[in-house]
């Protein structure tokens, strides 16, 4: 009896330790970058920078330093909206994704108000032989400053009978390019993919994407 006591103690020693600590399980990363001006590249400091998970909707706010930079140091890992604010200025987002135990960068840059341009996204999906709007199709929406630094930002499904689908876009600066990226998929039809660039000078977009059947 004696001997079976010990051996289940031994056993029950070695389950013990095979069990995660506390706070072990956590799956975070950290987000940080800069905001600047787009006319001057100048950094900004009291910068209102939000991170919202596009998972759960968790919400995290800071501001930037005397050096314009901000950081989160633990942020559940998956893909976030970074928003940022200040007085006189047109509100920015950009977007990334955190991963478990990572540094990710993301910088933002802000364009005084008075210079900045309402800025729209309209995209319009038709059968390519018959020119009739493909209701259901999904749009994926890719953004970034530059064209191999694109983030997902959002998905929608056509719903409107003509085909249309809209995003809604931040307003863009003077001399500042936007770009994007359009993947457009269908239940039997072959996938597309769009390139586009937004700026003041063509601050509304209306591509239309034609997808060929199977």
């Amino acid at each position: 009896m004696l001997r079976m006591l010990k051996r289940l103690t031994v056993i029950a020693i070695a389950g013990a330790l095979l069990l995660p600590a506390s706070g072990c399980g956590d799956r975070e990363g950290a987000l940080f970058g800069k905001v600047r001006d787009a006319t001057d590249l100048i950094l900004l400091p009291d910068v209102t920078v939000a991170a919202k998970s596009r998972k759960n909707g968790a919400l995290a706010e800071t501001k930037t330093d005397q050096a314009g930079q901000y950081r989160f140091t633990s942020l559940a890992d998956g893909p976030y909206e970074i928003k940022a604010k200040l007085e006189g200025y047109a509100d920015a987002t950009t977007y990334a994704e955190i991963f478990t135990d990572s540094n990710v960068r993301a910088d933002v840059t802000l364009s005084p108000s008075a210079t900045s341009v309402e800025t729209s996204l309209i995209v319009t999906v038709l059968d390519q032989r018959t020119r009739l709007p493909i209701v259901g199709a999904r749009v994926n929406l890719f953004v970034g400053p530059v064209p191999g630094g694109l983030s997902h930002a959002e998905s929608k499904d056509v719903e409107a009978e003509d085909g249309t689908v809209e995003f809604e876009t931040d307003a863009i600066g003077k001399n500042v390019v936007r770009y994007y990226m359009l993947q457009v998929v269908a239940v039997g039809y072959l996938n597309e993919i769009v390139e586009l660039q937004m700026s003041d000078v063509t601050p509304d977009l209306r591509p239309t994407v034609l997808l060929t059947a199977v």
